[in-house]
């Protein structure tokens, strides 16, 4: 991320909920892809927009959105039921 004249880091870590083992080993296979969807959402934001987040459960939900989407476009066939952001560090 850009912003008053430095590089910016966001640290993210998230957690999937599903109601499966199967839908959970399945999206293993699929991690490259939801990083995928998370450095597209991102990358498009400057620093301050990402500094000034406070709504974190509309975030979770776009997340959600996004990914579902995005997991079905590419072969996944469980249902994500919850986007959890378990980690987020700004830098």
């Amino acid at each position: 991320m850009d912003g008053d004249d430095r590089t910016h880091y966001l640290l993210l870590e998230m957690a999937l909920k599903t109601q499966s083992d199967a839908a959970h080993e399945a999206l293993s296979e699929f991690k490259p892809v939801a990083k995928n969807v998370l450095l597209r959402m991102f990358s498009q934001k400057s620093y301050e927009e990402v500094r000034q987040l406070k709504d974190i459960e509309a975030l979770q939900s776009r997340v959600h959105k996004e990914l579902a989407m995005v997991l079905v476009q590419n072969g996944y066939q469980h249902r994500i039921e919850e986007v959890l952001f378990t980690k987020m560090v700004i830098q």
